[in-house]
């Protein structure tokens, strides 16, 4: 099922979440920009990531659940490092 488009988060929304839950400090600071900057531009590359790299067809490929879900093991290893303190 897909899901209507009006109720599809967007990045923005992401962004005020993450800056709400991981309570960024104040529009306007060097902290907010720099994170703000970092945030875009991995979302950016996420998504070149995905158009470049996926087959596009209707439904994914094999290839294409490789992929992905090595991408999904290297954010869940950096999440765990991070949460060590490590990253």
């Amino acid at each position: 099922m897909v899901t209507p488009l009006i109720d599809r988060p967007t990045l923005k929304g992401e962004w005020n979440r993450l800056v709400e839950t991981a309570h960024i400090p104040a529009h306007g600071s060097t902290q907010y920009r720099e994170m703000r900057r970092a945030f875009y531009a991995g979302a950016a590359m996420w998504a070149s990531m995905m158009l470049e790299h996926l087959d596009g067809g209707d439904e994914p490929t094999p290839e294409d659940m490789e992929f992905i879900t090595s991408l999904h093991e290297e954010l869940d290893e950096f999440c765990r490092l991070l949460k060590s303190g490590m990253a």
